[in-house]
């Protein structure tokens, strides 16, 4: 008892003490970038390029945002909204941070008031939607009377770009021969400060010489190089973290946040040499999305798979045939019942159960096997062997009535369990 109330004590002190910072933060707080550029509106849009940036912080206990957008465009805003979606597809509305214009910088705070559930997507919980903003999944519009479809759109956070397929047949403006091949990834910090790049690549014959990273379209003639992965012979696979003070100026591409966009954009490409070969591939803009499921919690929304179910018979081999034993101790298909997952039930064979008729062998006593010595040597003796306890069935209720109690003579007892003895 004492040590009880000790542990309750302890527990009485440290409550109160999670009132402290540290105790009561059991994540880092996080703050996720986007530059919006009207290159990524889904399609794109030719606004100007603007200074209009996004910040959005997610406190530690995961219960709120803070918000801060600056613009500076050419229309007057309708609308600002975080929506769900990867770099280069459209998605459903999360939150509405605006609904008209505001003097700089737009600020405020989110909690789970302000959430739009999402359920075709999995979003029925405010952590649910931070988890998706934590990933790189989420993105800014704004929204104007110049294109109320959205004239920027900025991506939030952690992005991670679709794996780029490196070939020589890729190469312009003349495509190269070989067995070369590689793939190349990279990903966004929450600040998009920094970019992780992976490159690998298989099949060169020759010495490779450099590594970079190009502006330039799919198909396009070769573009300047804004990132050198590397400037010498290096195996696979070669990782590098890149920032700003790694990016090469060019006029197409004055400024960091400019090769962030074209990077989410899909226009830079990576290619690696190794003369005569080369092999090059184009960085793709959104991220496969392979392995997630959609969730279903509430009934009615997960989608109908068969527009009529009884318009044929049901097959008892598909997990969706409920097998259920009728009275006569066969086995039907009940449509009428509820969906079963895995494999149906099996049918009953061998004739209906039923209660032995008086003086008749025990149906459970018939089924033993009769190779148990003591069954076959009381068989043979002529002695009724379906009157004895079934040791093999313990704890099965015996319908019969059962003899005289010994010890109290004349008394009966009737639907109890027999404790029985060996057959044998």
């Amino acid at each position: 008892m004492g040590r009880r109330i000790a542990s309750l004590l302890v527990v009485g002190m440290l409550v109160p003490a999670c009132k402290f910072p540290g105790f009561s933060t059991p994540f880092a707080v996080v703050t996720v970038n986007a530059q919006l550029r009207g290159s990524q509106v889904v399609p794109a849009v030719g606004t100007p390029v603007t200074s209009t940036s996004a910040t959005l912080t997610i406190d530690g206990n995961r219960t709120s945002i803070a918000y801060s957008v600056s613009y500076t465009g050419s229309g007057t805003i309708t609308a600002v909204e975080v929506r769900l979606g990867v770099a280069g597809t459209n998605g459903p509305l999360l939150f509405t941070l605006a609904t008209g214009p505001f003097a700089n910088p737009l600020t405020g705070t989110l909690t789970e008031s302000a959430l739009n559930f999402v359920p075709s997507e999995g979003i029925f919980f405010f952590s649910q939607a931070i988890d998706r903003i934590l990933a790189g999944e989420t993105y800014v519009l704004v929204r104007t009377d110049v294109d109320s479809t959205g004239e920027m759109r900025g991506q939030l956070g952690a992005a991670t770009l679709a794996s780029a397929v490196l070939t020589g047949a890729q190469v312009t403006p003349a495509p190269v021969a070989g067995p070369g091949t590689g793939t190349f990834t990279a990903t966004f910090d929450s600040e998009q400060a920094t970019i992780t790049t992976t490159l690998t690549f298989s099949g060169l014959t020759n010495p490779i010489t450099a590594a970079h990273i190009h502006f330039g379209a799919a198909g396009a003639a070769p573009g300047p190089a804004l990132f050198d992965l590397s400037l010498v012979a290096f195996t696979s696979p070669l990782v590098v973290i890149l920032t700003s003070s790694d990016f090469n100026s060019d006029p197409s591409v004055p400024t960091f946040a400019d090769a962030v966009d074209a990077l989410l954009t899909g226009r830079l490409y990576v290619d690696i040499h190794a003369a005569p070969e080369e092999i090059r591939g184009q960085i793709g803009p959104a991220r496969a999305r392979a392995g997630r499921q959609r969730l279903h919690r509430f009934r009615g929304s997960r989608p109908q798979r068969h527009a009529d179910r009884s318009a044929a018979a049901p097959d008892p081999r598909r997990p969706d045939a409920q097998l259920r034993r009728s009275l006569h101790g066969g086995s039907r298909i009940d449509r009428a019942a509820p969906l079963r997952r895995g494999r149906p039930r099996r049918e009953r064979r061998g004739p209906p159960r039923s209660d032995p008729a008086p003086g008749a062998a025990h149906p459970v006593a018939a089924a033993v096997d009769p190779d148990l010595p003591g069954l076959r040597r009381h068989a043979a003796e002529g002695q009724d062997v379906s009157r004895r306890p079934l040791r093999q069935f313990p704890g099965r209720r015996d319908p019969r009535p059962a003899p005289p109690h010994p010890l109290r003579p004349g008394t009966e007892q009737t639907g109890c369990f027999v404790p029985g003895h060996a057959l044998d």
